[in-house]
C-alpha cells in the first residue's frame, strides 16, 4: 500500500512537471511571439542534472555529522544517518521549494499574449 501511494505521488509529480513546462513555453511564446523550446528545455535539463550536487551535499552532511561513508562503511551511527537522509534532507528541500514557490504566479491560460509572465521577476 505504501509503495502504491509513493508511486501515485511520483507519477503525479512527473505529470505536473510536464504540464508546468508546457505552460511556461506557451506563455513565453504568447508574450514574445518567439518559440524558444530548445532554450527552455536545455535550461530545464541543466537544473535536472543539478540533483547530483544536491545528493552529494546530502551525503557530505551525513558524513560530517554521522561518519557515514557507504553501505559497506556506515559508521557508528548509521541509524541516525539514515534518518537524516530520509527525513531531514527531504524536509529541508521541501521548505526551500515552498519558499521559492512564493514567487510563482499561475493565472488563466494565455490566449492573446496580453497577460503577464508566469514567474514574477
Amino acid at each position: 500500500i505504501a509503495g502504491a501511494l509513493v508511486g501515485l505521488g511520483y507519477s503525479g509529480v512527473m505529470a505536473t512537471v510536464d504540464l508546468v513546462v508546457a505552460r511556461l513555453l506557451d506563455e513565453d511564446a504568447a508574450r514574445t511571439g518567439v518559440r524558444r523550446e530548445a532554450m527552455f528545455l536545455a535550461a530545464f535539463g541543466f537544473f535536472n542534472r543539478l540533483n547530483a550536487a544536491v545528493k552529494a551535499l546530502a551525503f557530505l552532511g551525513a558524513f560530517a555529522l554521522y561518519g557515514f561513508q557507504s553501505g559497506d562503511a556506515p559508521g557508528d551511527r548509521a541509524d541516525e544517518a539514515a534518518r537524516f537522509l530520509l527525513v531531514v534532507v527531504p524536509c529541508a528541500l521541501l521548505a526551500c521549494a515552498a519558499f521559492v514557490s512564493r514567487w510563482v504566479r499561475v493565472g488563466a491560460a494565455p490566449h492573446d499574449g496580453s497577460r503577464a509572465p508566469a514567474v514574477a521577476a
